[in-house]
């Protein structure tokens, strides 16, 4: 069984309010799943879940993916991880009710959506037009894993333009754009969490714009 919450979704955000940052939104699934929401690494895009032999085993292929991820056996009712074949972070949550699963192979398209201003304010007209102006946000980093998570590590995707980042005060403010120059936060254990910071800033004024990705990636070892 592929339990929730014990793999790539080990490590979870949450917002300054202390509530969980969403998995993506999705729509469509399969008669007998609840697809809860899918990881912000999959989309957006068209992904496909399937069930295979009897119906009671699900796998998933996220969008632009080649393959599907291994088969999860669903022979109860509860909460599963379906990873997808060419990368175990793209993943889906969903929610097996074997009674209603097809007895027989099936699949269909799942659609992700964008999530835009998830805890993240937006940029106002005079803060675009401002020099040197700077928003900062605060996260939690935690461990629902039953395990400890090692190395942890952060990077700003490179087409987050004005976003950097920090574990916290008074660490400096850095903007690495790849794994191999992550900035490190260390380990957690089971259940604990820790602050992350990021920030957009600019140094002169800048052009509006609709839809400004603030997207930082996350790598870990264990559970």
């Amino acid at each position: 069984m592929a339990a929730v919450n014990s793999k790539a979704d080990a490590l979870q955000v949450l917002l300054a309010t202390g509530d969980a940052a969403a998995d993506l939104p999705v729509i469509g699934t399969i008669d007998g799943v609840i697809v809860k929401g899918a990881s912000h690494t999959c989309g957006p895009g068209k992904g496909v879940l399937r069930s295979e032999r009897d119906g009671r085993t699900l796998s998933w292929r996220a969008p632009g993916s080649t393959r599907f991820g291994p088969p999860v056996d669903t022979y109860a009712d509860g909460q599963y991880l379906l990873e997808d074949g060419e990368s175990p972070a793209k993943y889906l949550h969903v929610d097996v009710r074997t009674s209603y699963l097809q007895p027989r192979p099936t699949e269909s398209p799942v659609y992700i959506q964008e999530y835009w201003n998830l805890g993240i304010k937006n940029i106002s007209a005079a803060e675009a037009a401002g020099y040197d102006e700077t928003v900062s946000t605060a996260f939690y980093l935690k461990n629902l894993s039953q395990s400890v998570l090692t190395n942890i590590r952060a990077w700003v995707d490179p087409a987050s333009t004005y976003w950097e980042i920090r574990g916290q005060a008074p660490d400096p403010w850095v903007k690495p754009t790849t794994e191999e120059a992550a900035l490190a936060l260390g380990d957690l254990a089971p259940g604990a969490q820790r602050t992350f910071l990021q920030r957009h800033r600019h140094s002169g004024p800048i052009a509006a714009v609709a839809r400004q990705p603030a997207i930082v990636h996350f790598r870990f070892d264990g559970p």
